[in-house]
């Protein structure tokens, strides 16, 4: 598979498009201990194979583009995104002043299973996701998962 030059970053993790092929887009996840794990969304088949569910946290101060994109990217490929708001209301302010709505406020989110979590970058944004309690209980559950 060639590498792709397009690349989305997030906090903990760095999520790279490394091929595609009939409309499935394959990814790389590489997390900061190096393991390597393919993650693939295909719109193949959709009737008979369970959508990938994919959680988007955000908050007051994340990157706009890393928002947009990866949604956008994502649910092109057939995944199911949440967008997921850790601040007290659904609108959040990004780092550059443009004002994004979540689906939902995270804490209805604590108690489901998602197949990927995908943590946007930006200042403070970065900084106010780490501060969700919620976010943490969410990702330490996909951690003892190995999700």
């Amino acid at each position: 598979i060639k590498m792709n030059s397009f690349v989305v970053s997030s906090v903990v993790n760095s999520l790279r498009v490394v091929g595609t092929k009939q409309k499935t887009l394959f990814f790389v996840s590489v997390n900061k201990l190096t393991n390597i794990n393919l993650f693939s969304l295909s719109q193949r088949n959709t009737m008979t194979t369970q959508k990938k569910s994919v959680l988007i946290p955000i908050a007051d101060g994340s990157e706009e583009i890393e928002l947009i994109t990866p949604i956008d990217i994502l649910r092109r490929a057939g995944a199911h995104v949440t967008v997921a708001s850790v601040e007290n209301n659904l609108t959040i302010k990004g780092a550059h002043g443009v004002f994004i709505q979540a689906d939902t406020l995270i804490s209805p989110c604590v108690n489901k299973t998602y197949d990927l979590i995908f943590l946007p970058g930006g200042m403070p944004g970065a900084r106010n996701l780490k501060k969700s309690l919620e976010l943490k209980k969410l990702l330490l559950n996909q951690k003892k998962e190995g999700r």
